[in-house]
């Protein structure tokens, strides 16, 4: 439960429907992932007419593509949409890699870095 690869802190989000006038971008709001699980504080960015990215304040867990993020303003529902694709934390939550792409996002010096191939070492055992 706490393996760092769980969490996340960048997730996009499609399929947007606010009940009201949208939040304007960089809005301070929260947001729930999971069905009973706490909300968590976050900014949103639009993307564009279609997607926005939800940036959380704090790590979230088990963040998951296909369900819903829910947006609340206290203890009111703003809206939702569902989650397209998750961006997670690496390195100490100084990286984030989303495993679809070869592109990873340092945080500490808001660097994208591009990865050429990942190898797995190889294990003989002798027995």
């Amino acid at each position: 439960k706490n393996n760092p690869l769980l969490f996340a802190n960048r997730i996009i989000i499609s399929n947007i429907n606010f009940f009201n006038e949208p939040p304007v971008d960089g809005a301070k709001i929260s947001a729930k992932f999971r069905y009973r699980s706490k909300d968590i504080p976050v900014t949103i960015h639009y993307l564009n007419n279609e997607q926005i990215e939800v940036r959380t304040l704090e790590p979230a867990w088990a963040v998951t593509p296909g369900q819903a993020c829910v947006f609340y303003d206290g203890e009111y529902c703003l809206g939702s949409g569902i989650i397209k694709e998750v961006k997670k934390i690496m390195k100490n939550n100084n990286w984030l890699w989303s495993e679809d792409s070869s592109e990873m996002y340092e945080e500490d010096t808001e660097l994208y870095h591009k990865t050429i191939s990942f190898e797995k070492e190889r294990f003989i055992d002798n027995g």
